[in-house]
């Protein structure tokens, strides 16, 4: 936002978001379903569910008018098949919503990728399940003079990883991977 503002020398991005908050977490959810392994109807109806949610939620985001909203009821209007355990994360969800998640399902980074013109380096790992590597074509598209870096083999937090998955995160001794620290500084020293 504030590279947009040309109130930046330079920008690092570690595994940015370039798609909007929706989207994200929509990819997010779906990866999370094909972990539970269900059937194609029902992560499809899942999926249908959380989109009807995320957009009611955002709607009354942006009308500063939050709401609990009746999951039951978006079930039904849309004639929905969803999963009882998906249903109860669903509600629990919008049960404990918070001004972070709706300000999220809101931002769309492409407002702002558009205008920036300073330098920018943009690093994504290749296994990372929060923000996918593919966030970074956007970058490039929006931002063509960025350097973009996929990095093989890491994961959100910029760590060597074996699956990329959350779980995973807390049994990994390094804080952050070499040759991310060296693009860094790479970068840094060719301004």
């Amino acid at each position: 936002m504030l590279g947009s503002e040309q109130e930046t020398d330079f920008i690092i991005s570690l595994a940015g978001m370039a798609i909007t908050g929706k989207e994200t977490l929509m990819r997010q959810n779906g990866h999370g379903f094909d972990a539970m392994n269900l059937l194609v109807t029902d992560k499809e109806n899942s999926l249908k569910l959380l989109e009807l949610l995320f957009d009611t939620m955002a709607e009354q985001a942006l009308r500063k008018m939050p709401a609990e909203i009746d999951v039951d009821s978006l079930i039904g209007a849309a004639q929905l098949v969803v999963p009882q355990q998906v249903i109860t994360s669903v509600k629990t969800t919008q049960r404990v919503r918070t001004l972070w998640l709706d300000t999220f399902l809101t931002l769309n980074p492409r407002d702002y990728l558009g205008k920036v013109k300073c330098p920018t380096l943009a690093i994504n790992g290749e296994k990372d399940v929060q923000v996918n590597v593919d966030n970074l074509d956007v970058i490039k598209e929006l931002v063509p003079h960025a350097k973009t870096i996929p990095m093989p083999g890491l994961n959100h937090l910029m760590q060597h990883a074996v699956t990329g998955e959350v779980s995973e995160y807390g049994e990994i001794r390094e804080t952050i991977s070499p040759e991310v620290l060296d693009a860094i500084v790479m970068f840094v020293k060719a301004l």
